[in-house]
């Protein structure tokens, strides 16, 4: 593995160690410190996923950053305050839902820009390879996290205990520091295809790092006029955007429509797996950017909102090529 996606690994395992604090912490800090009973651990790990929710929308500000690093120690510094402001200064139950949707919030927001580096620093070769043993550093984390919790409470008591949680990912950022923004600054950037996907519906749902790995994959196609980009009735193989230049589309040798720069196109045969529905002809010289099909499809039946967003688009194609739905 390559010595530059070493860094955010560990960092990212040390986040899910105390993910795995907190599953013992929430029947902790409901029954002996709220004194609420277990059922108050539900209402507290929910907590957790709604914020969860506000870090993904956060996450938005790191569209086209050039440094992720900041965004990162943002992350583990409000993750790590807000536990800690749970043992610190907890008020009952409100007190403690409301850090810990911001403790949820800065996790996702830290694993947004962490997963967006490692992107970025990885070799795309051996980017699988490493994703892999991120997920084994999960596995890893979760245990040694659930195991840890009894030593911290027998070491510092039940408050003491969120309060060295707390502190624990804040003072591994700081550790990391300067590794982390050696790996930021020779980290390779994102072309601007990146703005021109986010402002497509199809891919505006999706993280930070989906987004950029589908960048990574558009292939640039120059394609004269008069040429046919896609036949009616041929099987599916790529989704186009089109970058520059104008298109006509046909149904039974009939025009139908025309795109132009921004437009996409091709997403019904591969969503649906049915053959072209309608042929593609470049009206003067065009360029397009191809996605073949399993990036495609990979990136938009992953996240749930791409996925709804993906075969409302489709659906509406085909009932404007008179196909019904």
């Amino acid at each position: 593995m390559p010595s530059s996606g070493c860094c955010s690994l560990l960092l990212g395992g040390a986040q899910f160690v105390v993910v795995g604090l907190l599953d013992v912490f929430y029947v902790l800090l409901a029954i002996d410190v709220l004194a609420m009973g277990e059922s108050a651990a539900g209402i507290l790990a929910a907590a957790m996923g709604v914020g969860g929710l506000f870090g993904a929308a956060a996450s938005v500000a790191l569209v086209g950053r050039r440094r992720l690093t900041p965004a990162m120690e943002i992350g583990l510094v409000v993750r790590g305050g807000s536990l800690a402001a749970v043992g610190f200064v907890i008020a009952g139950l409100p007190g403690a839902v409301v850090f810990l949707v911001a403790c949820g919030a800065g996790r996702t927001f830290f694993d947004v820009a962490a997963r967006t580096l490692l992107q970025r620093s990885v070799p795309d070769e051996v980017l699988a390879r490493v994703f892999g043993i991120q997920e084994a550093l999960v596995m890893v984390g979760l245990a040694t996290g659930a195991a840890a919790a009894p030593l911290l409470i027998a070491a510092f008591g039940d408050r003491g205990a969120l309060v060295a949680a707390g502190v624990l990912l804040p003072a591994a950022g700081l550790i990391a520091w300067p590794r982390l923004r050696l790996v930021d600054e020779r980290a390779s950037l994102p072309g601007p295809e990146v703005e021109r996907l986010r402002e497509i519906p199809l891919f505006a749902p999706m993280a930070q790092h989906v987004l950029e790995q589908v960048a990574r994959s558009l292939e640039l196609v120059e394609v004269p006029a008069g040429a046919r980009v896609i036949r009616q009735g041929d099987p599916g193989d790529r989704f186009y955007v089109a970058r520059h230049g104008r298109l006509a589309v046909e149904v039974d040798g009939r025009v139908i429509a025309t795109l132009s720069d921004g437009d996409q196109f091709g997403e019904i045969a591969l969503l649906r797996n049915v053959p072209r529905t309608a042929s593609v002809t470049s009206s003067e010289p065009t360029e397009l950017l191809a996605l073949g099909r399993d990036a495609f499809l990979a990136a938009v039946t992953g996240p749930r909102p791409s996925t709804i967003r993906a075969n409302e688009l489709a659906d509406r194609r085909l009932d404007e090529l008179g196909r019904g739905g």
